[in-house]
């Protein structure tokens, strides 16, 4: 780190980017390495006062801590409260570390555990990717790919994957994006086949793996990613084309249900159905009309607590998301 006495002069006066900035350089500059007592303590001091001038991105870092059991016991629940602080400003990178730790409540390290919590997994996800944060797009696609809480749909999980895809080129996800883009343009599922832009893409894929196994994310580079992306370049050089899936068209009924939803003041009562509804028109974005009913729906629900937990902060971020594509809709190109 250049400048580090700079910099620790700075932290010592309040600012909390250097005390992020020096904290996060003691912790993780040689993560292999035990970290000496005092600079741990100075690390902790550091990031506590930096949380406590709200400085959210600090929040998260203490929350790593936790996950990682960096200088400290490793609390997935300490961890979890963390990253809640975070999420109460509406900090986009919290939300997909909640959603992980709800998904795979275990530490990441059993992606089948009977407890993962999907339901709000999807509804964390759900938050970050609509604040357009890359790792909850590429979640929510995986959601949507398996069926996991909501209907499985592989053309709109497929759609998630490209969302993520613009956004994630720095972000962990990128690898397996990468390798579900990759496989979908393989097989054509969820879009057309290509084999040109599945080779592609499975070799950013594999790439991908091999940095975050020199970065020391050996779990994740064992855990099958690496090796899925490589066979199926084998079976592409290899002639092993599979045969096209074919394309179903898109007969969902989710615009329609939306307008009902909300027109209708959600009068059968089927908050889940509704809340699902709500969440993949505004997940795409598009048809601007939809979209404003969609999210003054969402604001509701969360100002209420209905099927969902009440949330004030992103139910006025959805206010501000509805009036944003009324605005939108006055363009004629992006009316119904």
């Amino acid at each position: 780190m250049n400048n580090l006495l700079e910099w620790i002069n700075k932290a010592d006066e309040g600012d909390p980017e250097a005390q992020r900035r020096v904290a996060n350089y003691i912790l993780w500059y040689d993560p292999n390495e035990t970290i000496e007592p005092d600079w741990l303590e100075r690390a902790l001091d550091y990031l506590e006062r930096a949380a406590a001038q709200g400085y959210g991105e600090a929040m998260l870092d203490l929350g790593f801590m936790y996950r990682d059991g960096r200088g400290v016991a490793r609390d997935i629940n300490e961890a979890f409260r963390w990253y809640r602080k975070a999420a109460d400003m509406l900090n986009p990178t919290a939300f997909c570390h909640m959603g992980y730790a709800l998904e795979i409540p275990l530490g990441y390290l059993d992606p089948y555990d009977e407890n993962a919590d999907y339901k709000t997994a999807f509804d964390c996800f759900f938050k970050g990717a609509m604040l357009n944060e890359a790792n909850s797009m590429y979640k929510i696609g995986d959601m949507y790919f398996s069926g996991k809480f909501v209907d499985a749909d592989q053309e709109f999980a497929f759609r998630m994957y490209e969302e993520s895809y613009k956004n994630a080129e720095y972000l962990h996800s990128y690898s397996g994006v990468c390798l579900r883009l990759g496989e979908c343009y393989f097989q054509g599922i969820g879009t057309e086949q290509h084999i040109g832009k599945a080779r592609n893409l499975l070799e950013k894929a594999v790439k991908a793996f091999e940095r975050r196994a020199k970065e020391g994310d050996a779990l994740k580079f064992i855990s099958g990613g690496h090796k899925r992306a490589k066979f199926l370049l084998e079976e592409i050089e290899s002639g092993k084309i599979p045969a096209a899936q074919d394309i179903r068209e898109n007969d969902s009924d989710d615009d329609e249900l939306c307008v009902y939803y909300a027109t209708s003041e959600i009068v059968e009562r089927d908050y889940e159905k509704a809340f699902k509804c709500f969440a993949k028109c505004a997940l795409q974005k598009i048809k601007m009309n939809y979209v404003t009913l969609a999210n003054l729906a969402l604001a509701r629900m969360y100002r209420e607590g209905l099927f969902v937990d009440a949330d004030e902060k992103f139910a006025g971020y959805c206010e501000s998301l509805s009036k944003q594509a009324e605005k939108n809709s006055e363009n004629p190109a992006n009316r119904i």
